[in-house]
């Protein structure tokens, strides 16, 4: 299989740049074209949660992974957010950008004012557009024949998550004729640190596959690595990594990617106390920041 080339940079039809040339009117049919598809996709994610049984245990898992699929979906408000470009700035000005846009809202309905703060559920600021130079360089690296796992830390609410969810969004899993195609993988660290399997159920739910309760370790991991190769996988992200705090589950985590043709993991946690002693592990477990 082909390792993916990924461009140093977003594909113009992900953003748009909140330039002087900006149309607020016809920003805001895209906004409202993406509020219709979220409602239509969220009322299908609570469909699927009314077939679940709770008695199964696979249901209960799949709901939480509705939940979180649910939570990702929202970002479907604002599908090409914003990008605030420092060039852009540069070169109009903060006044000029100021007055552009006040001319617009003047004549739009408060119903239409409300319809525009969807735009503030996710912004690309210079520092996210950075993230992502980062984020296509980690999975470059395996054009190279190089294996490269990252640890990317920051205080809670700076966008971490946010942007990787954004960026699962645009790249969702797709079935194919033979298989499921699932280019990323993002799933919650588990609480729960008495076995691994918890985490290797959450990825392999992700890639739409099935397990029995009856699997050990051993066979979750070898169901792993079958179902990365069929669906393709190129990125996992395991978010709230801090919750992982013996040796055995990490290094378990670090053997998905070594048996998986050196598929690269990228971790988020919060910095504070916990999160630091977290980094301080990562990094002794052969992991890289991302600053």
């Amino acid at each position: 299989m082909t390792n993916l080339q990924i461009p140093p940079d977003l594909p113009e039809n992900r953003t748009v740049s909140m330039s002087d040339e900006l149309d607020v009117r016809q920003r805001l049919t895209q906004l409202k074209s993406w509020k219709e598809t979220w409602s239509q996709e969220d009322t299908r994610l609570v469909q699927r949660l009314h077939e679940l049984i709770p008695d199964r245990q696979i249901d209960l898992q799949r709901g939480v992974q509705i939940a979180s699929l649910r939570r990702r979906l929202n970002l479907q408000l604002v599908k090409q957010p914003l990008e605030i470009s420092a060039s852009v700035v540069r070169s109009a000005g903060y006044p000029a950008l100021r007055q552009h846009f006040v001319n617009q809202f003047a004549s739009l309905s408060q119903a239409e004012r409300l319809l525009w703060l969807n735009n503030f559920l996710f912004i690309i600021t210079p520092d996210l557009r950075q993230l992502n130079d980062k984020m296509a360089q980690v999975r470059a690296y395996r054009s190279f024949g190089q294996q490269r796992n990252f640890l990317l830390g920051g205080p809670s609410g700076m966008g971490k998550t946010t942007y990787l969810d954004w960026l699962c969004l645009h790249e969702q899993p797709k079935v194919e004729a033979d298989r499921n195609r699932v280019p990323i993988i993002k799933i919650d660290a588990p609480v729960s640190n008495h076995t691994p399997k918890p985490l290797f159920q959450r990825i392999l739910l992700e890639c739409g596959a099935v397990y029995t309760p009856k699997d050990n370790e051993e066979v979750l991991l070898m169901r792993l690595m079958l179902y990365f190769q069929r669906c393709g996988v190129d990125l996992l992200i395991v978010d709230e990594v801090e919750h992982i705090t013996t040796h055995e589950i990490r290094r378990r985590l670090l053997e998905v990617s070594n048996l998986t043709r050196g598929i690269p993991i990228v971790v988020l946690l919060v910095i504070h106390y916990v999160g630091l002693k977290a980094m301080l592990r990562c990094k002794d477990a052969g992991m890289t920041t991302l600053s």
